[in-house]
């Protein structure tokens, strides 16, 4: 679907050796063994050509583009427990938000 690269707070490297082979979310992890939680995850979205390891991963070529998720992770501080970097390829990706207005008013 995509590739990804994770990025881990200096304060919870600990966990590295269990990341090996994992294919789940890795922040219930770091809040399950550390005891933080994730208070907020910013995302953001972006078109960029898809970078050679991708590409190679993903069976695409270097012409080819992404849609490029970057997530940071965040404690109730503000403090950043995580940073990931997905690319995912322009044409398999799909994206669909829900607005819903509460309240009265403008």
């Amino acid at each position: 679907i995509c590739t990804s690269t994770v990025y881990i707070a200096g304060a919870y490297a600990a966990i590295a050796p269990e990341l090996r082979g994992r294919r789940s979310a890795i922040y219930p992890l770091i809040e399950e063994r550390f005891g933080v939680q994730v208070a907020d995850v910013e995302q953001e979205f972006s078109a960029c050509p898809l970078p050679a390891p991708a590409a190679r991963a993903l069976g695409m070529g270097r012409s080819d583009w992404a849609v490029r998720v970057l997530r940071r992770y965040r404690d109730d501080r503000g403090a950043l427990i995580i940073a990931s970097v997905n690319h995912h390829p322009a044409e398999r990706f799909s994206y669909t938000m829900s607005l819903r207005r509460e309240g009265r008013g403008v």
